[in-house]
């Protein structure tokens, strides 16, 4: 199924700042506070800017999140996600129904598939995720993301991550499946899988 692309205008001018900020940040600083500036802006467009914005500030106060560690300890999961990606998140789906749970939890569906599936077994272990993005609906959770962040993509804790992301994803899109009008021909969800400054998609 194809995404929609990035409208022009934001695209164009998203190629533009980052040709003005590879030559200095300052400079793309400024061309982002104009732009923000405008009163003709779209909120898509200045959530837009904030990402890059954001992405600027990145570049000029985490260079030691985006160079490859010597000392990979030196640095958590929580480091990567609060400084990089927590922000950018956040402006993606502003003004959305879509909330953000962050911090390690464990999806429902997950937990009732896996009592299913161990219904004879106490203690059972189950998933947690890193972030979950969901919906809110009549006070019950639906998770439509689930994503895992791991420190570098040196980590083979992203192996591991994987293989959760992928069961969770079922997990997931059997829930959506289940609960979403038999009208939608189209049910899917996506899983992402963060590795330090790297991010990857699939649905």
């Amino acid at each position: 199924m194809p995404l929609d692309p990035l409208p022009s205008k934001m695209d164009q001018m998203g190629s533009i700042i980052t040709e003005v900020s590879k030559t200095c940040l300052d400079a793309g600083s400024n061309m982002v506070y104009k732009l923000l500036s405008k009163t003709s802006s779209t909120t898509e467009e200045k959530n837009f800017y904030k990402i890059m914005e954001h992405i600027i500030e990145v570049i000029e106060n985490y260079q030691y999140l985006l160079k490859k560690s010597i000392k990979p300890s030196m640095y958590t999961e929580q480091d990567y996600w609060q400084n990089l990606w927590s922000r950018i998140f956040s402006l993606i789906f502003r003004n959305s129904n879509v909330r953000m749970k962050a911090g390690e939890s464990v999806p429902l569906p997950s937990t009732l598939n896996k009592d299913n599936l161990y219904s004879e077994q106490k203690n059972i272990t189950r998933f947690k995720i890193d972030c979950r993005l969901l919906v809110d609906i009549t006070n019950e959770e639906y998770d439509i993301i689930p994503i895992e962040v791991a420190k570098d993509d040196e980590d083979k804790k992203i192996i591991n991550d994987m293989g959760k992301l992928i069961r969770e994803g079922k997990d997931v899109l059997d829930n959506l499946h289940n609960n979403i009008s038999k009208d939608h021909d189209e049910v899917f969800c996506f899983i992402i899988q963060i590795a330090g400054k790297n991010i990857g998609t699939c649905y």
